[in-house]
This record gives C-alpha cells, sequence and structure tokens, in this order.
C-alpha cells in the first residue's frame, strides 16, 4: 500500500470543518465527540505498525475498557468494518485480566493508580493503548486525546511507542501535539 501523507491531514481537516458545520456551538455532544474520537482511532493506527504483524492476526480486536458508551460508539461504527485490512473486533473489558487479550485497548476516566496497574499488566506485550484522559500520555499511554479549543486534538507518547516496537510513521508524529 502506498503512503499517502496528505490523507490523514485532509482527513483531520475535513471532520473539523464538518464538526463546526453541524454543531454550530461551542457545546459538543458526547456521542458526536465519542464518534470523532472512533473514527480518529481508525486513522491513527493506519499510520502505526505492530512490532510484528502477526501479532495482530487477521483480527483487530479493540478492548474498551470500563466505558461502555464509548463500546456502544465503536461498536455501531465498526460493525462490518475492517482497519487496515483486519477485520474489527470490540471487546467490552471489565477486568484488568482481560486486557491482555487485545490489540488495542481504549481507557477513560480511570485513577491513575487503576491505570497504571493495567499499563503494568501489558507493559512488555504489542498492544496499542489509547487513552481519553489529562495526563494519560505521562503514565505511558501511547496515544491520547484531549480537547483544546473546542477541537478534539492527540498526542504521543513516543517514548513508549519506541519501547514496545511499534512503528510510527513520522507524519502522525508531526500532526501530534509535540
Amino acid at each position: 500500500m502506498k503512503f499517502k501523507p496528505y490523507v490523514f491531514l485532509k482527513y483531520i481537516i475535513l471532520s473539523s470543518t464538518l464538526f463546526i458545520i453541524f454543531c454550530g456551538s461551542n457545546i459538543v455532544s458526547q456521542s458526536t465527540e465519542s464518534e470523532l474520537k472512533a473514527v480518529f482511532i481508525e486513522k491513527i493506527v493506519s499510520y502505526i505498525k505492530w512490532p510484528n504483524e502477526s501479532d495482530v492476526g487477521e483480527e483487530l480486536v479493540i478492548g474498551v475498557y470500563k466505558n461502555a458508551d464509548f463500546y456502544r460508539v465503536l461498536t455501531r461504527i465498526y460493525k462490518n468494518r475492517e482497519i487496515s485490512g483486519k477485520r474489527v473486533v470490540i471487546k467490552y473489558l471489565t477486568d484488568v485480566e482481560d486486557v491482555s487479550n487485545v490489540s488495542l485497548v481504549h481507557f477513560s476516566d480511570l485513577s491513575k493508580t487503576e491505570l497504571l496497574e493495567v499499563l503494568i499488566k501489558i507493559i512488555d506485550k504489542p498492544i496499542l493503548t489509547f487513552g481519553d484522559k489529562k495526563g494519560y500520555s505521562e503514565y505511558g499511554v501511547h496515544v491520547n486525546f484531549y480537547t483544546k479549543n473546542d477541537f478534539i486534538r492527540f498526542e504521543l507518547n513516543t517514548e513508549s511507542l519506541k519501547r514496545t516496537g511499534f512503528y510510527v510513521n513520522p507524519v502522525l508524529i508531526d500532526l501530534s501535539k509535540k
């Protein structure tokens, strides 16, 4: 697959424009924000390579840890869809032991203690981590969403990504928070 560096940027601009048009105000509904984050996950994943592609297999298993609302959004959006040529399977996770059985895991609204407990469990595993709370990237979450000036943005913990063996396309690094 030929790398197209500006496709992601165009998508972000288009999504942001549509977001402004349809929202029309500074108040963002939770479902709209969750839907945008769900789509951003797909785009971000397309710019990241697992340390060993066979670790992912034929399915990209996305775990949503203790967030039923986001689980429902992902399930609706990714029903019968693929990301990077892999069938998407969404799992709702409530136990730290379950986190080891996914390709990607999303956290939101966990305490520092609970987040660190989960991250320690998967520190040596090729599991891409996404967060949704200020400060998560400082604790080792690979990709963290945040809101700035009513726009959804993301930051990368490049050190954590390198340590776990993920390759990140430089275009994605440029698009993330520095």
